[in-house]
């Protein structure tokens, strides 16, 4: 461990520094050590998964594919839905591109089939 006053390397279960004799703070692990640690089979499955479900939600946003991608982003979404752990940025992201393109895309519909006469 090193000293932050004077640059000295101490025993990493020193208190004080050896040759300024300021208390050593222990150093705090870094994010990177966490994540470095490997994934379990499971949470590999399921980041795979939750990759593809931001992609069907990416997707959504196409006009047209929307109408039917949306919901399936959605329903997926809430079908992964559960404890923290990696990937679930993923899919709560894929959950909002689907909500909003549904709501989008099915209120575009029904506003073009309404001023064309279909619906009335």
């Amino acid at each position: 461990m090193k000293c932050p006053s004077c640059e000295t390397t101490n025993a990493p279960t020193a208190s004080t520094c050896s040759a300024c004799g300021k208390p050593l703070k222990p150093r705090r692990k870094r994010r990177d050590d966490e994540e470095s640690a490997p994934l379990t089979p499971e949470a590999a499955a399921f980041i795979q998964r939750a990759t593809w479900l931001f992609r069907f939600g990416l997707l959504s946003l196409v006009p047209g594919l929307g109408l039917v991608l949306g919901p399936l982003a959605m329903l997926g979404a809430i079908w992964m839905r559960g404890p923290e752990q990696p990937g679930r940025g993923l899919v709560r992201i894929g959950f909002v591109f689907g909500l909003l393109s549904t709501l989008c895309q099915w209120v575009g519909m029904g506003l073009i089939l309404y001023s064309t006469g279909a619906v009335h």
